[in-house]
């Protein structure tokens, strides 16, 4: 059990498997506000113990047990709820999301979500131009995830030649998510890029003539190209919230009753604002947000990193708060950086031997940069939560990490890797092990991006690409998140158990975990990763009451239907937040900026 908090506690309860024993504690005259019975109940405790009903009283878990001994508790004024037998589990926690604010309003822009060939793409473009003024900018976004995934209309990105047929008068930028972007041959003239233009990190594509393909990979490059473009129009703050608030509802549908949100720019003040404004008016009925603190020092802000240190060190220590300020609905959480780039591209920092003669890797901040602000922050009582996909990200990493924690020694820092896509080698595993860094991993991407991963790894790299048992071996407590790829928590599960793509293959059957495991994953680990496991993770006396309500066992489904199962309800501190009869599939929408 984990630690009972007074305030909230109304009963102790003894739980096992085929026989629960209810004690009432000294203050057992309360009744609990609500009863939740007739159910299959897993706890995800210790021992993974089921039971079939819970009490909840002030939004926290009195007692759990058998259907009998636990609607004995109940008053007249109890609000029973009948599961009808389904199996609920606690509400998944999501290590990785990106908020949505939403976009203001902007004439020239397209949406080529629903995009799925290229001459869907182009004829997009080409009504568009019809509308624009001759010379303005059109901006586009492609998807960047589906429930098919592909990575651009029939797997292809478009090229400069490609855009032009459809636009030559007008410059035109089309981005996949935070780390590709397409330009054509007017936009490159207009930014002033050459084949010679050497990009500030990240990388710009030539072809096999060395000539520009429009290609650019990562933040950094894509920089070149905004700087000549005009500034897109403000949000509009009651927009931006109100779009803040439906992403977050959308979770909710998804099972999802905690987030962590990984990177609220430091130096935005406005989305902090409309964070902390969309929870002081609607944070009882929306999931609990963690939020990382994004810092950026070094090539996607700064061209010289001696200046990107010092104006980042010193945008951390203007800042009130740190880690850990806020409560139990709305909280700060880690720093947030992002070492390298993508998977995909490819955009991630790799050691040799790499997948080709010409790859570049993603360097967004070395370590010359990393490592001091890192050590500030870590001194400043912030705990680290970085971006790292590539084994070099991950081995520079964990080596700063080290010198940080031996430096400037911290009780329960909790230092974390998003990611930890490609297995770094063996000396850096075990670093990862004794120094207590987790790992918040992202096991939908098995469904999502693994039949694109031999592009970029082979071999043994492509067997324990985005790991999981090789972690859980060496004793790497990990913790499960989507990043967007899509939000459904099943196909997280799914991923980590089946090691199916989408594409119908398996990619690494060795890296399987058991369903006990997965669960854990998207439950107690993340629980863990922000602190936050004596409150949520696990359905035990004393902890907060969130809970969700599966439309099939997922116990004893297939395996391969996992990634089916839909969310009847989400409950969360004791309140239905979401009810269905027609449970949501998973969704996907990412906001990133131009």
């Amino acid at each position: 059990m984990s630690r009972l908090k007074s305030a909230y506690v109304a009963f102790t309860v003894i739980v096992a498997l085929g026989a629960t024993a209810c004690t009432q504690a000294p203050n057992s005259a309360v009744a609990p506000a609500a009863v939740f019975y007739n159910g299959k109940i897993a706890t995800v405790n210790a021992n993974f113990d089921m039971v079939e009903a819970v009490a909840v009283n002030e939004g926290r878990i009195v007692a759990l047990g058998l259907n009998d001994d636990i609607q004995s508790l109940a008053s007249d004024e109890t609000q029973l709820v009948d599961l009808q037998g389904k199996t609920v589990l606690p509400g998944f926690y999501d290590n990785h999301v990106h908020l949505s604010f939403g976009s203001a309003p902007d004439p020239n822009a397209l949406d080529l979500w629903e995009a799925t060939t290229m001459d869907e793409v182009l004829t997009a473009i080409r009504e568009k131009a019809a509308e624009v003024p001759q010379g303005e900018w059109i901006r586009g976004e492609l998807a960047y995830t589906t429930d098919i995934p592909h990575p651009f209309p029939e797997n292809k990105a478009p090229t400069r030649w490609d855009l032009d047929q459809a636009a030559p008068d007008h410059p035109v930028m089309l981005v996949r998510g935070a780390h590709l972007t397409m330009v054509n041959s007017l936009g490159l003239r207009e930014a002033n890029i050459t084949k010679d233009t050497k990009a500030p990190g990240g990388v710009i594509d030539l072809d096999a003539e060395g000539e520009l393909t429009g290609k650019f990979r990562e933040g950094p490059a894509r920089k070149l190209i905004t700087r000549a473009m005009p500034p897109t129009p403000p949000r509009d703050p009651e927009t931006a919230k109100a779009e803040l608030r439906r992403y977050l509802e959308g979770l909710l549908a998804v099972g999802i009753t905690s987030v962590n949100a990984a990177g609220v720019v430091l130096t935005s003040p406005d989305q902090w604002r409309w964070v902390q404004d969309t929870y002081d008016r609607w944070g009882e009925a929306l999931p609990r947000l963690t939020v990382q603190a994004r810092l950026s020092p070094g090539f996607d802000r700064f061209g010289d990193l001696e200046t990107a240190v010092e104006t980042t060190i010193r945008e951390l220590e203007s800042m009130p708060f740190h880690t850990g300020f806020g409560n139990d609905r709305l909280k700060v959480g880690a720093i947030k950086m992002s070492i390298d780039g993508a998977y995909s591209g490819p955009g991630s920092w790799l050691l040799p031997p790499y997948p080709s003669e010409d790859y570049e890797a993603g360097i967004r901040i070395p370590e010359e940069a990393f490592y001091p602000v890192a050590k500030r922050g870590h001194e400043l009582g912030w705990q680290l939560g970085i971006h790292c996909i590539g084994d070099g990200a991950i081995q520079m990493c964990v080596n700063s990490m080290e010198q940080i924690l031996q430096e400037s020694p911290r009780a329960d820092a909790r230092p974390y890797i998003h990611h930890y896509t490609v297995l770094p080698p063996e000396e850096t595993l075990q670093k990862t092990a004794e120094l207590g860094i987790t790992v918040a991993t992202q096991p939908n991407w098995v469904y999502s991006k693994m039949q694109f991963a031999p592009d970029i790894v082979s071999g043994e790299r492509l067997e324990t690409s985005q790991p999981q048992k090789s972690l859980l071996d060496q004793g790497i407590r990990v913790s499960y998140g989507s990043d967007g790829m899509p939000h459904g928590p099943m196909y997280g599960i799914y991923g980590a158990v089946t090691r199916k793509s989408s594409d119908g293959n398996v990619y690494g059957p060795g890296e399987r975990v058991s369903l006990e495991q997965a669960i854990r994953g998207y439950t107690t680990e993340t629980a863990y990763m922000t602190f936050d496991e004596e409150d949520r993770g696990s359905l035990e006396v004393g902890k907060l009451a969130d809970m969700i309500v599966l439309a099939e066992d997922i116990f004893t489904v297939d395996s391969d239907r996992i990634k089916d199962i839909g969310i009847e309800q989400t409950i969360v501190g004791g309140e239905i937040v979401h009810s269905t009869t027609t449970p949501s599939r998973p969704f996907q929408h990412i906001d990133h900026p131009w």
